[in-house]
């Protein structure tokens, strides 16, 4: 490591309480297919990535990086953060 080097860490994954929280804030249907793996664990991979100002390729192994940031701008053109700002001011 160099003097001065920012470590980045990943934040924790969500609380049963935080997903509770967002849950109803998330459209469940839609097109496509299924959320692989769940909502839960696609947003907590998003939050883990832009939080920690990491490159979508940063994504774990069974996450795609394609697939991350195409929802990622999916659910922020639908004002998602927007709203999940909004409640939590």
């Amino acid at each position: 490591k160099t003097a001065g080097a920012i470590e980045r860490s990943a934040p924790a994954p969500m609380t049963d309480a935080e997903w509770e929280a967002i849950a109803p804030f998330l459209r469940m249907g839609g097109r496509g297919r299924p959320i692989e793996g769940g909502a839960r664990a696609r947003l907590d991979a998003v939050f883990r990535i832009v939080s920690g100002k990491l490159p979508w390729g940063a994504a774990q192994e069974n996450q795609r990086a394609d697939t991350l940031s195409r929802q990622f701008r999916r659910w922020a053109q639908a004002g998602l953060f927007a709203r999940l700002l909004k409640t939590v001011a």
